[in-house]
Formats: C-alpha cells, structure tokens, sequence
C-alpha cells in the first residue's frame, strides 16, 4: 500500500516580543520531529529544516515576522495544525517576556 505525501503550508506571524530565539527554536525542532512529514520553515529571505534549532535560529526572526512553514508527507495536514497553534499561543512564551523576567541574567 503507498501513502500518499501531500504538502500544505501556512504563513505565520511571530508575535512574541522576542522572536525566534533559543527557546521558541526548540519548540519548534521538537514539534517537527513529532511528525513523519518533512517541515521547512522560512521567511522571505530563507528556508530551513524545521527539525533543526540552528536553522531555525539563523533565520533570525524578529516580532512581526511573517514565516512560511511547509510541510510535505502522510501527516502534513496535522503538522501545520499543530504549527499554527504553536504560532498562534505565542510559543507559550509571556507577553511581554524579556530575559531578565523570565530568570535568564
């Protein structure tokens, strides 16, 4: 029996105050990983694997940034569901956190 592999994509926003620093870029290597499908994700200017964290820190993504996230095999559709919610909590992150408030001097 072949699986078939769809791609499906979704641009998001990243709207912690912090962008994609080392904390968010773990979350999303962690997540991709969950999943059989292969995950890039990118901004205008470049795309990485998503399983990476340092891929995922050299696009280096400020607040407001709009990244495209694709992923592509037999469970794309449920990976970016699970990437949008992750975008779309903040990355569990507090408003308006900083490293002195959340413990990192």
């Amino acid at each position: 029996m072949t699986v078939k592999s769809i791609q499906r994509k979704a641009n998001l926003l990243v709207t912690n105050e912090l962008g994609l620093h080392a904390r968010p870029a773990v979350k999303i290597a962690n997540l991709a990983h969950t999943f059989d499908s292969t995950i890039h994700i990118g901004t205008k200017h470049k795309k990485v694997k998503a399983k990476s964290i340092l891929g995922v820190l050299s696009l280096e993504a400020s607040e407001g940034t709009e990244v495209t996230v694709i992923a592509e095999g037999p469970d794309a559709d449920k990976a970016i569901h699970a990437f949008e919610e992750l975008f779309a909590c903040s990355f569990n992150e507090p408003v308006g956190s900083s490293p002195q408030s959340a413990g990192m001097r």
